[in-house]
């Protein structure tokens, strides 16, 4: 006799898949969902690999030293006058903080009137596939710059240039491919050119001092020619009568031939031009 306990287990399924007839009853794991799942998320992992791949060759191609120098230097080029010209250039770079690996390269131009830095901005990741970054132009002038010097970067082959502009510190990097005396010959450039005008400041400044003071008088004379009165010797002079008679002391308008008077007084411009600065302009220095 069979319990109701033995009819039930019967009626299930046993757990290998198979049937107690000896049917094709199947296990639901026989449709696969989890491998297709996971076939799905390589695809995504090899496109994702994909693009990085590329966005890395678009960004050396893209951020290349040697582009970003050629295009920091043609603007530097488009931005002198035609009484500018670049007397050295080196290849420079600037690292920011939050990108430190990734620096901005560029160039350093130094002319008779200031120093010029332009930078390519890099464009990371696949952004760089969309061309070049944009160009950032620093322009410093020589009046504004002190303290010019150099240092290493944390030990290494890299020199950076550092000075003050206008009470606030500039760094700029220098390519460790520099020589070191092309560096040093920069320095002395823009120290040179730097103290300069600093000196024509300070000249400029003793000039206009010089030139807001009364500046040094002459008597301007005039022999009495005949048929001259002293109404028309005034009208020559572009005086009055009045000032003639005060400068001689005259007591009325009678004049006589040959009679020495004092017309007006005038700049002396001798005396003047001892009084005034003699400003030197910048040297033309020979390019490192």
């Amino acid at each position: 006799m069979t319990s109701p306990a033995d009819a039930v287990e019967r009626s299930l399924p046993p757990l290998d898949g198979s049937s107690a007839s000896g049917g094709g009853f199947r296990s639901v794991e026989g449709t696969g969902g989890p491998p297709l799942l996971a076939a799905v998320i390589s695809v995504v992992i090899a496109i994702g690999i994909a693009a990085v791949a590329v966005g890395v060759v678009a960004n050396m191609a893209s951020n290349h030293p040697e582009l970003a120098r050629a295009r920091a230097l043609a603007f530097i080029r488009a931005s002198l006058d035609s009484t500018e010209h670049e007397q050295s250039t080196v290849p420079a770079f600037r690292r920011r903080w939050w990108d430190y690996f990734v620096p901005s390269h560029g160039v350093l131009a130094v002319t008779p009137r200031r120093m010029i830095f332009a930078t390519v901005e890099p464009r990371p990741g696949l952004l760089a596939g969309d061309g070049p970054g944009s160009v950032t132009v620093e322009s410093h002038r020589y009046d504004s710059v002190a303290n010019v010097h150099t240092a290493r970067v944390l030990a290494g082959p890299e020199r950076t240039l550092t000075f003050e502009s206008r009470g606030t510190a500039v760094s700029i990097g220098i390519e460790h491919d520099v020589p070191a005396r092309i560096v040093d010959s920069i320095v002395s450039l823009i120290a040179t050119h730097s103290a300069a005008a600093h000196e024509g400041r300070r000249c400029e400044a003793r000039l206009a001092a010089a030139l807001a003071a009364t500046p040094p008088m002459r008597p301007e004379l005039h022999v009495v020619a005949r048929g001259e009165a002293l109404f028309t010797v005034a009208h020559d002079f572009r005086t009055t009568v009045e000032e003639i008679r005060r400068l001689n002391a005259l007591t009325n308008d009678e004049v006589r031939i040959g009679q020495g008077l004092i017309v007006r007084q005038v700049v002396d411009s001798a005396a003047l031009r001892d009084k005034l600065p003699v400003c030197s302009a910048v040297p033309e220095l020979s390019t490192p």
